[in-house]
């Protein structure tokens, strides 16, 4: 919609420039031309007298009677002198045709001494008010004009994106009622695995089914968020980093065990004012994607400074043109890997929520580096 209007503010602007011009071009000529059949006509009539040896009274008579009275018009003999006294500018004789002050002059030199005129000078004062006109003229007809097709446009647009907008609707509806469904079997399932733990089920087995449950919990919880962040509500109060970052790391052992992948924590205690919920989808969020996105055998390092947090891994890394799109909406930078793209995406939005300042590092299959400035 904004190319759209911008370009057809440019064209429609182009239009009324050059439209502009050649009427001003028009008008002018036009003027001139019957500033000069006025001039002729006014030395015509000075020959005329002339011929007939009226004297200096009958001449300005003459004069005075003619019926063309849209232009002012003055006499000057061969000394520059006026003759009737009409002008009280001060008149350019070197040029025929002059534009100044606002009125247009033209110099006739066509009565060869006739009666002791050898210039007529004639002064045309309403051109610019003419001009003005023709520049309010095309000024509304300009905004007229994109008046109307901002008014088209939006309704095509509204027309073309109906469509989109009725799927995204009945996208987000079954989004939020499956994310609704899917709470129970979650809770239900969770709840099973603690109530069997202590009985002859294969270890491995049940971990297995631990992990799964566990990130569809997380996934839940990751959707929950995105859907309904708006109406949920915050408790912020202060949050040791510290406990809940070794809290998030226990969390996710088993999963980084599935890959061999050992967490090197250096932390120290910093406590911060945040809502519980959203710290923990931070930290789980980035501990995830540290795992999602590692080597097997590899490392995940955590490190709290102060307000300084750190993530590093030396997984796959990241194509440094992709570095600025890790944080849109749905937007994987590994396909393979799998997700919906919306874990740092969330990430993101509690940062700046927060006023957490971020700042990434990453190459290309040597790993990738977090930073969050509290």
């Amino acid at each position: 919609m904004s190319i759209y209007l911008i370009s057809s503010f440019i064209l429609l602007g182009v239009i009324a420039i050059l439209f502009y011009k050649i009427e001003y071009s028009n008008i002018l000529k036009y003027q001139q031309y019957k500033m000069e059949n006025f001039a002729k006509t006014l030395s015509s009539n000075i020959i005329n007298t002339h011929m007939q040896n009226l004297n200096i009274k009958n001449k300005k008579d003459l004069l005075l009677k003619l019926k063309i009275n849209e232009f002012k018009f003055e006499l000057y003999d061969s000394k520059k002198l006026a003759l009737l006294s009409k002008l009280k500018e001060k008149i350019d004789f070197s040029k025929d045709f002059y534009i100044k002050d606002k009125n247009l002059y033209l110099i006739d030199k066509s009565t060869y001494l006739h009666l002791g005129v050898k210039y007529i000078v004639i002064k045309e004062d309403n051109f610019f008010q003419k001009i003005n006109n023709l520049s309010e003229n095309i000024i509304i007809a300009f905004l007229l004009s994109l008046l109307f097709i901002s008014i088209i446009g939006y309704f095509l647009s509204k027309l073309f994106l109906e469509p989109i907008k009725n799927e995204i609707n009945n996208l987000d509806r079954f989004i939020r009622d499956t994310t609704h469904e899917l709470n129970t079997p979650i809770s239900a399932l969770l709840m099973s695995i603690n109530s069997i733990k202590n009985s002859n089920v294969e270890t491995k087995k049940l971990k297995r089914i631990e992990i799964s449950a566990k990130q569809i919990s997380d996934l839940y919880s990751d959707l929950t968020y995105m859907l309904f962040s708006d109406k949920l509500q915050k408790d912020i109060q202060k949050i040791n980093f510290e406990e809940l970052i070794n809290e998030r790391v226990n969390y996710f052992f088993d999963l980084a065990n599935v890959k061999n992948i050992e967490f090197i924590l250096n932390l120290s205690e910093f406590y911060f004012e945040i809502d519980e919920s959203d710290a923990i989808r931070l930290i789980d969020n980035l501990i995830s994607n540290a795992i999602k996105y590692n080597k097997i055998g590899g490392k995940i390092e955590i490190n709290l400074n102060k307000n300084i947090l750190v993530f590093k891994d030396n997984g796959i890394g990241i194509k440094e043109e992709k570095l600025k799109e890790i944080f849109d909406r749905y937007k994987r930078v590994n396909p393979e890997k799998g997700g919906f793209g919306i874990g740092l995406n969330i990430v993101f939005n509690i940062a700046k929520e927060y006023n957490i300042k971020i700042g990434v590092s990453s190459k290309l299959k040597e790993g990738s580096e977090f930073k969050f400035y509290f």
